[in-house]
């Protein structure tokens, strides 16, 4: 096959052939992903951004010249013309859209007339391709092409000439609120290419697809009702709903939601398309519907997982948390408790919605939560907490706020023991651990080393004293009283250094734990906090949509049992990386939600 283009010479233009073997089309290389993503902006008419979803970009060179570029991404959710022409059901749909690819862009890097024919020869090639190198970059292959061409800008002459057929028009809606909502007057016409002859069979087959063609992940059936496993915990649920026309359970509902957190998708709409291309086997092994007119498993849809999480009682969740910590996560010696608002579900005027969880010292792992919707409950939400929990010989640390009577003798009360932070709500206590002898002998001393991260210089040094007469502090049981230092400057800030005093109290006697214990004890609170930043950023929970009802406070207790989950796993160095490698390997978020411990 030659190509012909029209070339310069002294001025003067003539027709040179060019063999197709002089074409070379070849993958961008990473390095090369800024330099492809600028062309594309400046040489094509929609810009580009990103790719939505997963995406190939191609490269066109000849004599070492990018000539053209093209991308692929993930294909359309919803496409009457191509979807009628399948003739897949709903099922089978959402399950088998990750086959189809969409040529999402193509621009030509020269002056028009330059390369004739080049455009159907490339599409022609790539379409030969393109599912070996799908399947390389993301393991599994693609049966079937589309694209959309407007033609008020161009008649897609390369396409028809490339052997792709034309189905039919898209509705002229643009996606607005994650949805296609919005009518607009760009109406684009429809096309398609078999990578496969028969694709259309393939994709609508009863059977489950070619082996090549399958997500990762997917699994074998599993025996659910046999297993003592977090599913079996969320099966003792009760379901508020009425029985008749109830699908999916509450277990299998929870089940989709954690699974869609373990994989990114944050959301009931994107869990609902997580579910949607869950396979036939990973439906059955979390309980998904069978449709026994259809003979296939199918996922729940959107407006269900809103309703599941909007009005499931969140205390039934709350123990499920606990349930599965008790069975499942190795107990340490310590346990950190603080409240977190939930931001997002305050943005207009809604009820006040807050939680709070204790967590595992080191680990971060969530142990227990409870919620409440008024201002100034956290202290009495806390109490609640640490009656309804197992901290039978733990080490409690809470801030500030929570230095009160009531909680110590709840915390003795459990036979558990404490460390709280004194402050200016107890400022007699305050007062006294100020005024004891600090200089005498019988201090016990430590300092860290110099900590150098996140842009500033820290080292913290604690000063303990045993308490000869617990009777000298108001709070029952307190046996050491303890003295904080730490200095801290900036880096970049030319005299910001700062010395912060914080004093302290615990029922821990000085044989069960000495000055550094009690030092990285005292660190060891902040993991609280990494929960809530894990909550926030990674799990987007104060970005999350669901705002009214118990959505927010279910949508909290899916992430900590999510993050309950990857920290049991003990594989990861980062919940991010846990993520990543549940999104990739499907099987083992679902295995370690059904399986037992």
């Amino acid at each position: 096959m030659s190509i012909y283009a029209v070339m310069s010479t002294n001025g003067r233009k003539r027709d040179k052939p060019i063999r197709a073997g002089e074409i070379m089309i070849r993958l961008a290389k990473t390095r090369e992903f800024p330099q492809w993503d600028r062309l594309m902006r400046k040489h094509h008419k929609l810009g580009f951004k990103r790719f939505a979803g997963r995406g190939l970009r191609y490269i066109v060179e000849y004599q070492g010249h990018w000539v053209a570029l093209s991308g692929w991404q993930t294909s359309s959710l919803k496409l009457a013309p191509r979807d009628q022409w399948i003739g897949w059901q709903r099922g089978q749909q959402w399950q088998r859209l990750h086959a189809i690819a969409n040529n999402t862009r193509f621009a030509m890097l020269y002056e028009a007339g330059g390369f004739p024919n080049l455009g159907s020869h490339v599409l022609k090639v790539i379409c030969q391709r393109i599912s070996d190198d799908w399947e390389e970059a993301y393991g599994h292959g693609l049966v079937l092409v589309e694209t959309f061409v407007n033609e008020k800008q161009h008649q897609g002459t390369m396409y028809h000439a490339a052997g792709w057929q034309a189905l039919g028009e898209t509705a002229g809606y643009s996606r607005k609120s994650g949805e296609y909502t919005e009518a607009h007057d760009e109406v684009k016409r429809i096309l398609v290419k078999s990578v496969r002859r028969d694709a259309r069979r393939i994709l609508c087959q009863v059977e489950d697809l070619p082996l090549r063609y399958q997500k990762r992940g997917k699994v074998s059936g599993h025996s659910i009702k046999a297993l003592e496993s977090l599913y079996a915990d969320l099966s003792q649920m009760r379901d508020f709903r009425r029985a008749q026309g109830r699908k999916h359970t509450l277990a299998c509902s929870f089940a989709i939601l954690i699974l869609a957190q373990l994989s990114k998708f944050n959301g009931c709409l994107a869990a609902a398309q997580f579910a949607a291309a869950l396979s036939q086997d990973e439906l059955k092994a979390v309980g998904g519907w069978y449709n026994k007119n259809t003979g296939l498993y199918e996922p729940p849809s959107k407006s269900t997982l809103h309703r599941v999480i909007q009005y499931t009682d969140p205390e039934q969740l709350q123990e499920v948390l606990q349930r599965y910590d008790r069975e499942c996560i190795d107990h340490l010696a310590a346990v950190a408790g603080d409240g977190k608002r939930i931001r997002g579900a305050n943005r207009n005027g809604e009820s006040y919605y807050e939680t709070v969880t204790l967590v595992e010292h080191g680990t971060g792992a969530p142990k227990a939560s409870v919620s409440y919707h008024r201002k100034g409950e956290e202290l009495e939400a806390t109490r609640k907490l640490l009656t309804q929990t197992d901290i039978c010989g733990r080490l409690v640390t809470l801030d500030a706020l929570h230095t009160t009577h009531e909680t110590v003798g709840l915390i003795l009360d459990g036979n558990a023991h404490y460390m709280l932070t004194l402050k200016d709500n107890s400022s007699l206590q305050l007062d006294k651990a100020k005024s004891m002898r600090w200089s005498s002998h019988k201090v016990r001393h430590y300092s860290e080393d110099l900590d150098k991260a996140h842009g500033r210089l820290e080292q913290r040094h604690i000063a303990v004293l045993e308490v000869d007469n617990p009777k000298c502090f108001d709070f029952t049981g307190v046996r050491q009283v303890f003295r904080i230092e730490r200095d801290r400057e900036v880096l970049k800030e030319p005299g910001s250094a700062s010395t912060e005093t914080v004093f302290g109290i615990t029922s821990v006697p000085s044989e069960k734990a000495d000055a550094a214990q009690l030092l990285a004890r005292n660190r060891g609170h902040w993991t609280v906090e990494a929960n809530h930043h894990i909550r926030d950023k990674t799990f987007a929970e104060d970005d999350g949509l669901t705002r009214t009802n118990n959505g927010p406070v279910n949508r909290a207790m899916c992430n900590n049992i999510a993050l309950a989950l990857i920290i049991r796993d003990n594989r990861f160095d980062s919940v991010p990386q846990a993520l990543r490698h549940f999104n990739l390997h499907r099987k083992e978020a679902i295995t370690a939600i059904v399986s037992a411990p």
